[in-house]
């Protein structure tokens, strides 16, 4: 089988989806889902989150050797699509409200015999695990990530607790006033 591509390939894919979904639309303030330039940020933003995800699940499949062949951001009908020197179809489709990782393992049309240990049901129970939640531990990754990068360029909160209670004003003919 074909060597996998570096990890430093797909994370600078998925860095670079992110960073183009977080830049995509500069000088916007917020979401304004009345207008469309908001929708699109929305969706930027879901498919850069989503193509962490599915970094995750491929970035550990390849680590460990497992045959992938479809590496997908978003559904339907595919907008780009390549298929690498890996064997891998990259591709990027048409709806953006999702992605997958696709095994060749219970392909009919796979030219891998059924016990072929590169097959993802072929491994031992902990790499399935691993594959499996590879994902989400991209996803918890690049948040703390997006926390990080928030706290050292805008900062981080203070809580000043300060003894007593603050009364911003008081009603004419309150109780309040009554009681001074």
């Amino acid at each position: 089988p074909a060597a996998p591509p570096p990890p430093a390939t797909t994370a600078l894919l998925t860095t670079s989806l992110a960073a183009l979904a977080a830049f995509a639309l500069p000088g916007l303030d917020g979401f304004d889902f009345d207008k469309p330039a908001s929708v699109a940020q929305a969706l930027g933003v879901l498919a850069a989150i989503v193509a962490v995800h599915e970094a995750g699940h491929f970035s550990c499949a390849r680590a460990l050797g497992v045959r992938v062949s479809q590496f997908a951001i978003g559904f339907g009908p595919p907008l780009l699509a390549r298929t690498g020197a890996d064997g891998v179809e990259y591709s990027l489709r048409a709806i953006p409200l999702g992605g997958y990782v696709a095994f060749p393992d219970d392909d009919p049309e796979a030219d891998f015999e059924p016990d072929d240990p590169d097959l993802l049901k072929n491994r031992p129970l902990l790499q399935r695990a691993a594959v499996i939640s590879a994902g989400v531990a991209a996803n918890l990754v690049a948040a703390g990530l997006v926390l990080l990068a928030q706290a050292t360029s805008v900062g981080v909160a203070e809580l000043d607790l300060l003894p007593g209670v603050a009364i911003p004003r008081v009603l004419p003919g309150s109780v309040a006033e009554a009681a001074g």
